[in-house]
């Protein structure tokens, strides 16, 4: 859309410039041509033809000018909306960062497995009873690291195999 924009705009540009030289050489021979006694004898047409391109490179610019405040609205649209989808992802990235920093748990605070415990089956169930049993959670990734590759982030469990 903006490049559309922008290309329109320099086509009027190039045009406009085009009939700004174009009216510059006219007056110039205009003026080569006009003696103060050849003023009362210019030809109506000739005049008429340099008003209708200075109308012409008028309405240009008007047109031109036109065109640069729609460009400008635009981009200060394009913008703030930038800015605004730039801001809701930071939040919700910041948001998202903190729910998985609240749900992981550090490695050394993980269970052992059910069949690798030393205890008796007796003194665990009797733990089970005092404790509120909460479902263990997993780590979580650190999402905010750069991936450079297959690397295990910090902080995850290694799956071993003990026989």
């Amino acid at each position: 859309m903006i490049t559309n924009a922008l290309c329109d705009l320099e086509k009027c540009v190039d045009t406009a410039g085009v009939q700004l030289d174009t009216l510059a050489l006219r007056l110039t021979d205009v003026e080569r041509n006009l003696d103060e006694n050849e003023l009362e004898s210019l030809e109506n047409e000739s005049v008429m033809e340099l008003l209708e391109s200075v109308t012409e490179v008028k309405n240009e610019y008007q047109n031109l000018r036109k065109d640069l405040q729609e460009v400008q609205q635009l981009q200060k649209e394009m913008t703030n909306s930038l800015r605004y989808q730039l801001r809701n992802m930071t939040q919700t990235f910041r948001g998202l960062k903190k729910k998985i920093e609240s749900n992981s748990i550090p490695v050394h605070l993980v269970p052992p497995p059910a069949g690798s415990s030393s205890r008796g089956a007796g003194g665990e169930g009797r733990e089970a009873q005092h404790q509120p049993h909460a479902p263990p959670l997993l780590p979580q990734p650190d999402l905010t690291a750069h991936d450079h590759g297959p690397r295990r982030a910090t902080g995850m469990l290694k799956s071993v195999s003990k026989n």
